[in-house]
């Protein structure tokens, strides 16, 4: 470089130091760096404080749903699996696990009885139960009888008011099967 490069640059910065603007400049830098670190402070200390209440609350909420399971499992005892190829031993402990489940429900033999009829009746209505006389066993048990369309009437009455749910199928489907049965095509009558 030449002497007269330097000597400009040289000048340049005297005069820059004498009017102080540098220093101004550095002073305002300094600031500005300042400020940001400490927004960068304010910020990550909004966000610690953010992620600390969070997981405050995960906590809590996680011993809440331990506490929960843990009164879920006390309430209902578990069953096992349960099906009809079991051995009678498994059964019968199954249904003695079950019925003392309902009787520590249920304070007095009044309430245990009603609690019954509700689950049978809940079976019912489902339309699947092993409660309820198909049509066929319904005629049967009509016929062997020899119960009258107003016998049958009563019986149904009876089963609902004693039981809560009718055990009978519909007179209207006995009366088909009865129907289907009175036909002369069924029966080859010979004359000897």
């Amino acid at each position: 470089m030449s002497k007269r490069v330097t000597a400009k640059k040289n000048e340049r910065l005297n005069r820059l130091k004498g009017n102080g603007s540098c220093e101004k400049w550095r002073n305002r830098y300094t600031e500005q760096k300042k400020l940001s670190a400490k927004k960068t402070i304010e910020t990550n200390l909004q966000q610690r404080n953010e992620i600390n209440s969070i997981s405050s609350e995960r906590n809590k909420l996680s011993k809440s749903i331990e506490v929960m399971e843990d009164e879920q499992k006390q309430r209902i005892p578990e069953l096992g699996k349960y099906t009809a190829l079991q051995s009678a031993h498994l059964q019968r402990k199954a249904v003695l696990k079950c019925e003392k489940y309902m009787k520590s429900g249920a304070s007095t033999v009044v309430d245990y009885n009603h609690l019954l009829q509700k689950i049978i009746g809940k079976a019912d209505s489902s339309g699947q139960s092993p409660f309820r006389l198909s049509p066929n066993q319904t005629f049967v048990l009509r016929s062997s009888l020899h119960l009258s369309d107003g016998d049958l009437k009563t019986a149904k009455k009876i089963f609902r008011q004693y039981l809560g749910f009718d055990v009978l199928s519909s007179r209207n489907s006995v009366n088909d099967i009865k129907k289907e049965l009175n036909i002369c095509e069924n029966y080859d009558i010979k004359i000897v």
